[in-house]
């Protein structure tokens, strides 16, 4: 098992006594509350488009698609470890052999591929696949609270980053496509509108950095852990005097009866 490494955010955290809070905020309010505040976004935009007297309208219905984004970015959200990460990241994934950052900003894969190999290892039975194998070894991890919670602390900050990734990429989306209907339509919102799109693709791609980062991080230290602390393998004993087992040159030893 590999020394064990607290970043200096994690250290902050813990002396503030915000995990907690951190744990339950990743999860669904982020999401929720970065939904609602990139859809509000489009507001005003919108209203200049909207054949509505009343802006209201177009802000109440802004808010509940917000909602619905929220919903979907907090169910929805394991998409982005099955579509993204694991097609980089898992066992036949494109940057899992790679032993330098991917364009600089994303983590290398190889470390974490050595970590799976050190803990399929060290597993008696093996999982037949990768969501299989992270599943046993956060099984196994639960076991001891204290080791887990320091594990848990990078899946918090990646599932944090991780919320933010629906919401951008739809409101991007919605942005991209308003901005070219309105430019149809001759409105002057259509610059404000793309802006407010290309911005949100932007973000998309500052979030994605560390949720890969974290992930990565969180993997290999819990591949580490479980590893680290499997029950040691016995060896399978040979007599000295057993084939195979005597020096070259020297005959095999016999043992004699008196």
């Amino acid at each position: 098992m590999g020394p064990e490494r607290t970043t200096g955010l994690e250290r902050l955290l813990t002396s503030l006594g915000l995990w907690g809070a951190l744990r339950i905020g990743s999860a669904l309010p982020i999401p929720l509350a970065a939904s609602i505040l990139l859809c509000l976004l489009l507001v005003p935009s919108v209203s200049q488009l909207v054949p509505v007297a009343n802006s209201s309208v177009v802000f109440f219905f802004a808010s509940c698609a917000g909602v619905l984004l929220g919903l979907i970015s907090y169910y929805g959200a394991a998409f982005w470890d099955r579509a993204l990460f694991d097609a980089w990241y898992g066992a036949q994934g494109s940057w899992s052999g790679s032993s330098s950052p991917v364009f600089g900003l994303l983590p290398s894969g190889v470390q974490l591929a050595e970590a799976r190999t050190e803990l399929l290892d060290s597993l008696d039975r093996k999982p037949d696949s990768l969501a299989a194998l992270n599943d046993e070894a956060v099984k196994i991890a639960r076991r001891q609270a204290e080791r887990w919670a320091k594990i848990e602390h990078l899946l918090i900050l990646a599932n944090a980053a991780r919320g933010l990734l629906w919401p951008c990429a739809f409101v991007a989306c919605i942005g991209v496509i308003t901005a070219a209907a309105s430019a149809f339509l001759g409105s002057h919102e259509a610059a404000r509108i793309l802006s407010i799109g290309l911005a949100s693709a932007a973000l998309f791609g500052i979030c994605l950095v560390p949720y890969c980062r974290l992930r990565v991080a969180y993997l290999i230290r819990l591949y580490q852990d479980v590893a680290g602390h499997a029950p040691r393998k016995k060896q399978p004993y040979l007599h000295r005097s057993e084939p195979g087992t005597q020096q070259p040159g020297r005959p095999a030893t016999t043992h004699r009866r008196d």
